[in-house]
């Protein structure tokens, strides 16, 4: 299974489109910077060996929150969803499933989630043992081949040592007994999940970080670059905004401080800035009353496209957007 990405539509037809309509549609769009590319690959890949084998494998993929770890889950849903569509006409057909980490840590919640997920109806009495047999009966039926577990961090949040051991005997169970591909999601902080259970990490042994990009790191930039000029062509106006000039390039690095999720949640709200004024292309006005709208007050006086080129710096003083965020930020 491939990760080609489709054509943008002509820029042309968003020529009268109201707002909410293309914003609505960019955000079905998945633009992969390179590790997300790899993270793609990499589940597209064992999707693909699960199908031939049987055998069930897995992928943990380790990101800060705004790397983009949902969006990509999102996109495999889509991707294999659509595949599977295009073979099978069934409409009962379920290949795929992404759920969050369950509130209750226990083995019959993560599977009831997985069930509910499907469609599946259960009785209101029932162990956890019915439920894995279920799971195991409904699996090849409605063609299940990959579960996609999100926000694994919150597996931490309140909950005993035995308690997460619970979820994790369940991610055991269903990869046992089931043929599937299981995607974990999580913020470093669910690393140790992860590696304090021998279990789990001998299922699935492969890891990949999806990274902020690093603004000191040449290379982060011109990889930043890249993604810029990727995510205009994919933005929904009618006329080029030309962001990839060196200018405006490191306002928006600046701005976001390398987090995707920041950057696409700046570029939606310029497109609507420039939508107000009938405009089919984002100036650098627009980004600055874009950046005052998704950082509020914590904007200050650093907003990166009104300051002098010459003068732009980490906004990580007290008080601003990333201030605190790494052990290099300002105190005062």
């Amino acid at each position: 299974m491939s990760a080609e990405m489709p054509t943008p539509p002509d820029r042309m037809s968003w020529k009268g489109i109201p707002v909410q309509e293309r914003l609505g549609w960019r955000k079905k769009m998945f633009i992969p910077h390179p590790k997300a590319a790899q993270a793609l690959n990499a589940i597209l890949d064992r999707i693909d060996r699960t199908a031939v084998t049987d055998a069930s494998t897995g992928v943990f993929i380790v990101g800060e929150t705004g790397s983009g770890k949902t969006r990509l889950g999102q996109h495999v849903c889509d991707l294999v969803a659509s595949r599977a569509v295009h073979h099978n006409s069934n409409a009962d057909h379920v290949p795929v499933v992404m759920v969050k980490c369950p509130e209750v840590s226990s083995r019959k919640q993560l599977a009831v989630q997985i069930l509910s997920a499907m469609g599946a109806a259960f009785p209101r009495k029932h162990t956890y043992a019915d439920l894995l047999r279920q799971l195991e009966a409904l699996a090849v039926p409605v063609g299940l081949r990959t579960i996609i577990l999100d926000d694994l961090q919150d597996l931490l949040r309140g909950r005993t040592r035995r308690g997460v051991q619970e979820t994790v005997l369940a991610l055991r169970d269903i990869f046992d007994h089931l043929s599937i591909t299981l995607v974990l999601l999580g913020t470093p902080e669910s690393v140790v999940v992860v590696n304090d259970n021998l279990q789990l990490r001998k299922r699935i042994p492969y890891r990949l970080s999806l990274p902020y990009f690093d603004l000191v790191n040449p290379q982060e930039v011109q990889n930043f670059k890249k993604l810029i000029h990727e995510v205009e062509r994919w933005l929904p106006l009618a006329e080029s905004s030309n962001l990839i000039t060196a200018e405006v390039l490191m306002r928006l690095l600046r701005a976001t401080n390398g987090i995707f999720q920041y950057l696409l949640d700046l570029l939606d709200q310029a497109i609507v800035e420039a939508c107000r004024e009938k405009q089919e292309s984002i100036g650098v006005s627009h980004l600055g009353r874009a950046f005052d709208w998704v950082y509020g007050t914590t904007a200050g006086a650093g907003n990166p496209f009104t300051t002098e080129t010459g003068k732009l710096r980490p906004l990580d003083l007290t008080g601003e957007p990333f201030h605190a965020w790494t052990k290099d930020s300002k105190q005062t």
